[in-house]
């Protein structure tokens, strides 16, 4: 996963499952550190919405799936940048 911020882009690896509409899985970044990703898969099954509680507060994380990518938003505070991701083979 690939977040565009005004410093650059910033990629972590998640870890997403899904049980019906319930989301769940980790985040970990790139200096190692793991967080849980919670969220759901909102009807009709292609829109993307979960929350991760870093220690600077909860982002949360939108988004639409296609297949083996996605791309949307993330909102951190008030700011909002994008982000995309692609299925690992």
């Amino acid at each position: 996963m690939t977040t565009r911020m005004p410093s650059g882009a910033v990629s972590e690896k998640w870890t997403v499952k899904q049980d019906g509409d319930k989301i769940s899985g980790t985040v970990k970044t790139s200096d190692g550190q793991e967080y849980p990703i919670d969220g759901e898969m909102v009807p009709p099954g292609y829109f993307f919405r979960v929350s991760v509680k870093f220690p600077d507060g909860e982002h949360l994380i939108r988004a639409t799936a296609d297949k083996d990518s996605m791309d949307g938003s993330i909102t951190i505070g008030r700011a909002e940048h994008l982000w995309s991701a692609k299925k690992s083979k």
